[in-house]
This record gives C-alpha cells, structure tokens and sequence, in this order.
C-alpha cells in the first residue's frame, strides 16, 4: 500500500534544516508518491491568525454501529406504585382492622405459648396438658379483647399529653388506672 505524504511550506522548512532535497519537497500542494504527482483538493492555505490551527482533512473513518442495549418490553400491566402520604396507609390499616371480626394474633404461636404456660403452672400437678380447640378460641379472644382495650387506654392517655405515639409510660399510666398491676 503507497504511502503519500503532504508536500508544502512544512515540508520544505524540515528538508532545509536537513540540508537535503531529494525532490519532493514541491510547495504546490500536492500529494506525491514516488514520481506520480496527484492532485490535492485542499491545497495549504496560510491561517489568517497564527493561533488558528492547521488541520489535513482525511477520510473519516466509518463508524462502526454502536450496540444498543436491548430494553425490556413495556409491561402495560404494570403500574408505577403510587407513594401515599405519611400515616395514610395506617388509617387505612386501622380502618381495615376495625372492619374485620378475625383474630389478629396467629393462631398456633398463641396455642403454643398457651401450653407452655399451662406447663409451667401446672407441670408438676399434670405433666400432658390438653385443650381442646374451642378453650383455645376463647383465650385467644378474651385475650385479643384484653389488649384491644389496653391500647385504647394507652392511646387516651397520649392524647392527654398531647401526643399521638403511644409510649412504655402510656400503658404503664392505663394499666395503673385500671389496677391491674
């Protein structure tokens, strides 16, 4: 493959600081590859301003097609999820709650911690305690309904104190009013 070279002021400054001429060294602004001379479309055109850059325009490179990562199809069913104001979802919870007649404590951690305290009353007097499912139901429900009320008392006393977190000290308060403890 020919190699050509720009011929012009620049090369003639660089073979007379070498002190040779070996021929090529033509000002016209053509390009030469041994002895053919070629015609050259941009001849060297002196800048106007000495800080104006002299660029050779070549042949840009083509491009080589870029990698578009692949996107994931648009799910038309799936929503942005909405962000609700705070203590909207509570209220929602709370009414939800409030609606519902089922128990909110899971069924077999209640019964398991019911045996165990069973055991440890009564484990020296009757080693196999049993209950039935229907004694269990009514625990579970009169305790529900124990710490339903007990909440509520805690939150009057928050109120009190002109607060809407219930804190230690509010139960502690409501369990003393009602003498409990």
């Amino acid at each position: 493959m020919a190699r050509f070279h720009r011929t012009g002021a620049h090369d003639i400054n660089q073979s007379d600081q070498n002190g040779s001429n070996n021929g090529s060294s033509d000002s016209s602004g053509f390009l030469t590859e041994g002895n053919d001379v070629v015609c050259d479309p941009y001849p060297d055109v002196q800048p106007s301003t000495s800080r104006q850059s002299q660029s050779i325009p070549r042949k840009r490179k083509r491009k080589s097609p870029k990698l578009v990562p692949q996107r994931r199809p648009n799910i038309s069913n799936r929503k942005k999820s909405k962000r609700f104001r705070p203590g909207l979802n509570a209220l929602r919870e709370i009414r939800q709650f409030q609606k519902s007649t089922n128990l909110l404590i899971p069924r077999l951690p209640f019964s398991r911690i019911v045996r165990e305290i069973a055991q440890q009353q009564c484990g020296a007097f009757m080693p196999d305690v049993r209950f039935t499912q229907h004694a269990l139901m009514a625990l579970q429900e009169a305790s529900e309904m124990y710490l339903v009320l007990l909440m509520e008392d805690s939150n009057m006393c928050a109120i009190h104190a002109k607060r809407v977190t219930i804190m230690p000290k509010d139960m502690r308060l409501a369990l003393r009013i009602r003498g409990d403890r």
